[in-house]
């Protein structure tokens, strides 16, 4: 990089971004984000450009907004501080450099916004030449007033950058108004005409002319604004000292009435603190007392086993040594010996065995070779013997002898961190109980391989794995098998929950998220039917949310927009999946019910409380979602657990299990579309209006939803003539989708994230839709569409080849591009043939009332808590 590339990058660094370009520091923030996206939209708009450059792009700002536009856009920019702030997705489309060197590709749009002011003058001229070699269309901009900028090294009046633009063989766009940029700003085109002296005067002028609009502008808004606030502080003040002393008398009741009821609000809380803390107290107690008393019984039924154990040992010593043997038959001599040789045997035997206790406390030459291995090796560590085995202290014996003589034979620990299999890892030939390894490893010196280091993870012995001797990388710690497992499936974890008896039956309805954006379709249908639930068995209503912490304020609108009364309070919990993230333990009654949402919230539900207390909410075949393999698997082996009540959202998808051996026990039900937010006004939709209205529905990230599939009809539909985009705006709705470009200059409309009413009121607008399921449940959006007056098309799949039952304004048709395309056709003739629509609308066979759509359900809910 040479000296001047380097002085321009420590001028434009952070500090500059902060300070140098206006009273707002310019960053990635709201304010910017809108600004820039504004020009990317006139931009599109006007022009349309498949592939664009900026020149000077400082943090990228309009790159990104133009790629979030549908437009391949590149940028450069010479300060390696804003390249590096960019949107990380865009960076790769950056490159560091000064506009005055050669930009190799040719590009239809480029713009240059507030770059050659910067620049000295013999740069700018450069940067014209290389702008002009590599596109026809340029947007322009540099200011022609702003001399206090300490970097503005070139400002230059606007007939002077026009000449040297027209020297490069452009022309500016008379037509083309870029005031959305700047007064200043411009589109310059490669032209014939148009450049001439005079013409560039009179374009000059008109800037001139802007520029002095604005200012006026700026100058009267700053104007009004000073007088409105002078008169609003002379109105203000003259009424505070009207009315001051009323005000104060009033204040002053008002703050003794309050202070006399947060007095006795705080009574009643310190109350109720009391009351909590004695409670907490009280249970902590017992939980402690409980557990002491569980501490001392292990600990004694612990000491028991192992003074059992070790009694046994000293009796099978004993009984097994060759001096009872020999003096047991002297023992039980025939008492036809006379007493006195039975006296003289009796102590005969007993110095016999006196001697043999002395033999065992020097013991043979194996005894004697064992303790002689433990008294000289540091590996054995007496204290903590003693510690571990509180048995063996209190027999009184030396922990060497007991270990040397009993300790090895039943497989006690000589070292709190010897590991066996390690060692027979490193050592292949070692053989024999894990005492006997011990004494091996003491006599060869090669204790240490058995010990792992202190660095590293530790993890149990019983899920240790170690390497083949042969590799440098011994003590390194793999991954078990089980945490590979885990890892591949987080969404399994089971649910924490802990036992709270005594409480109230609760309906917990255990889903991933119920923020605005998750409220739609099968979520919100399953909170319904909760709340329906538990009005039935009079239970509370508790929500687990296993993805994100949620919050009550989006169900009001749910239940009052459904119609589904609910007055009581609900419970929500966060508690995540896996053990990464901080939530809360379920508790967990006798009586409590717990309805899922997905396969994967019931698995981990099902770990958690049993098929007993599960209802499994089904409203997709979820196996389509994956492919042969593990997640097919898990998911079969979830639709095929006994015992858990399984309801279905829809007899159609019912009928689709039962077909393939599954859910015979099930029971269905069908959707509702409550009138108060689903109905058509047939005057409004006829009434003369500029353009109509089409919907399509369509997640990208979804598969199942034939996003792709989608665009490829749409844009059939333009290019072949069959939706004139003159006559017609294209609304895309759906989880991660975005405005795009269509064909014939056409761009979608996204309505962006809607409460459920919202969403019911923006559907009622639509005049033509597409919605595409690859699955075989009708879905919600096409019978949403229907039920408020649409016509609607959809594909077949399976057994879904016809959705008259619900609607003759869904078309449906085989899922190839041509046969969607000719379904539009006919969805378009329908649509405009206005009364047999409405005909077909006054059949329509869709549920009104969520209660009695869930009546059977609820019905078959009630017998299977009763049993």
């Amino acid at each position: 990089m040479d000296i001047e590339k380097k002085t321009e990058q420590n001028i434009y660094n952070e500090e500059y971004y902060r300070s140098h370009c206006g009273p707002i520091p310019y960053k990635r923030d709201s304010y910017w984000i809108n600004c820039f996206g504004n020009i990317a939209d006139n931009i599109v708009r006007a022009f349309a450009p498949r592939k664009a450059f900026d020149a000077g792009c400082a943090i990228g700002l309009l790159v990104e907004c133009l790629w979030d536009r549908g437009v391949e856009t590149h940028g450069r920019d010479v300060s390696s501080y804003a390249l590096e702030q960019a949107r990380p997705d865009i960076r790769p489309y950056l490159e560091e450099g000064s506009i005055a060197e050669p930009i190799n590709e040719k590009f239809d749009f480029i713009s240059c916004i507030e770059v050659f002011e910067h620049l000295e003058d013999a740069t700018a001229r450069k940067a014209i030449a290389q702008i002009a070699a590599s596109t026809s269309r340029v947007l322009f901009s540099s200011t022609p007033v702003d001399f206090d900028e300490p970097t503005h090294v070139n400002v230059r009046p606007s007939l002077y950058w026009l000449e040297l633009w027209a020297d490069a063989g452009f022309a500016p766009n008379i037509t083309h108004d870029a005031g959305y940029l700047a007064p200043h700003a411009y589109v310059l085109e490669r032209s014939e005409e148009g450049r001439s002296y005079r013409d560039l005067v009179s374009f000059a002028d008109r800037i001139r002319h802007r520029l002095a609009l604005a200012s006026l502008g700026t100058q009267c808004v700053e104007l009004r604004e000073e007088l409105s606030r002078t008169r609003a502080a002379c109105e203000t003040q003259s009424a505070v000292l009207k009315s001051q002393s009323d005000e104060m008398a009033l204040e002053r009741k008002v703050l003794q009435k309050e202070t006399l009821d947060m007095r006795h609000k705080i009574k009643i809380i310190n109350r109720e603190k009391e009351k909590l803390l004695y409670d907490l107290n009280k249970f902590r107690g017992d939980y402690h007392h409980q557990e002491t008393k569980m501490s001392e019984l292990r600990e004694n039924l612990e000491r028991s086993n192992r003074e059992r154990d070790l009694h046994q040992a000293h009796h099978a010593a004993v009984v097994n040594s060759t001096v009872w043997k020999a003096t047991s038959k002297v023992l039980a001599f025939p008492p036809l010996a006379a007493p006195r040789s039975r006296r003289l045997m009796r102590r005969g035997a007993r110095f016999v065995r006196s001697l043999r206790a002395l033999q065992l406390r020097g013991g043979p030459k194996g005894f004697r070779e064992r303790l002689r291995l433990l008294s000289s090796s540091a590996f054995f560590d007496s204290k903590w013997y003693l510690g571990r085995y509180p048995d063996v202290a209190m027999s009184g014996l030396d922990p060497a002898i007991h270990y040397a003589r009993f300790g090895y034979l039943e497989n006690r620990t000589p070292h709190p961190e010897f590991d066996v299999e390690r060692y027979r890892f490193i050592h292949p030939a070692a053989d024999g109980t894990p005492g006997e390894i011990f004494f091996e490893a003491l006599r060869n010196d090669t204790v240490k391989d058995g010990i792992p280091p202190r660095s590293g993870t530790e993890l149990s012995a019983s899920r240790r794995l170690f390497l083949a001797p042969s590799n440098p990388a011994l003590n390194q710690v793999l991954e078990t098998a089980h945490d590979i497992v885990e890892r591949r499936f987080p969404d399994l974890t089971p649910l924490a929950v802990y036992a709270s008896p005594g409480v109230k039956r609760r309906i917990t309805v255990v889903t991933d998220s119920i923020g605005r954006e998750s409220l739609y379709g099968g979520v919100g249908t399953a909170l319904l039917f909760s709340a329906l639930a538990a009005n039935r068995l009079g239970a509370d209503l508790r929500i687990v949310t296993r993805y994100q912490e949620s919050s009550a304020d989006p169900l009001t609108a749910l239940f009052a927009g459904s119609g589904v009364s609910w007055e009581g309070n609900v419970e929500i919990l966060y508690s995540p999946k896996g053990f990464e993230v901080e939530g809360h333990n379920v508790p967990v009654s006798e009586h409590d019910l717990f309805v899922t949402t997905s396969w994967w919230t019931t698995r981990s539900t099902l770990q958690a409380v049993g098929a007993r207390k599960v209802i499994q909410f089904i409203q997709e075949d979820e196996r389509m979602f994956y492919p042969m393999g593990d997640e097919f698997l898990r998911c079969s082996e979830v639709f095929s657990t006994n015992g858990t009540l399984k309801i279905v959202n829809s007899n159609i998808l019912l009928d689709h299990f039962r077909r393939s051996g599954v859910l015979e026990d099930a029971i269905a039900f069908e959707p509702s579309f409550p009138s108060e937010l689903y109905y058509c006004d047939f005057e409004k939709k006829t009434a003369a209006k500029q353009k109509k209205k089409f919907f399509f529905y369509a997640r990208p990230h979804n598969y199942r939803n034939l996003y792709y599939r989608g665009l490829e009809v749409i844009c059939a539909c333009i290019e072949r003539g069959i939706l004139n985009p003159d006559e017609w705006d294209f609304y895309f709705a759906g989880h991660g989708t975005g405005a795009i470009s269509l064909p014939r200059n056409t761009q979608s409309i996204t309505p962006g994230v809607m409460t459920w009413p919202e969403y019911a009121g923006f559907i009622r607008e639509m005049d033509l839709g597409l919605s595409l399921m690859y699955t075989p449940h009708p879905s919600y959006p096409p019978l949403d569409l229907a039920a408020s007056g649409c016509v609607v098309v959809t594909n077949k799949c399976g057994i879904k080849t016809n959705l008259d039952k619900y609607s003759e304004n869904i078309i449906c048709a085989d899922p190839d591009l041509e046969s969607l395309v000719s379904a539009m056709r006919e969805a378009l003739a329908l649509s405009a043939d206005i009364d047999e629509k409405q005909r077909r609308y006054a059949r329509n066979g869709l549920a009104r009332n969520w209660t009695e759509s869930m009546a059977p359900a609820l019905d078959r809910l009630e017998s299977w808590v009763r049993v």
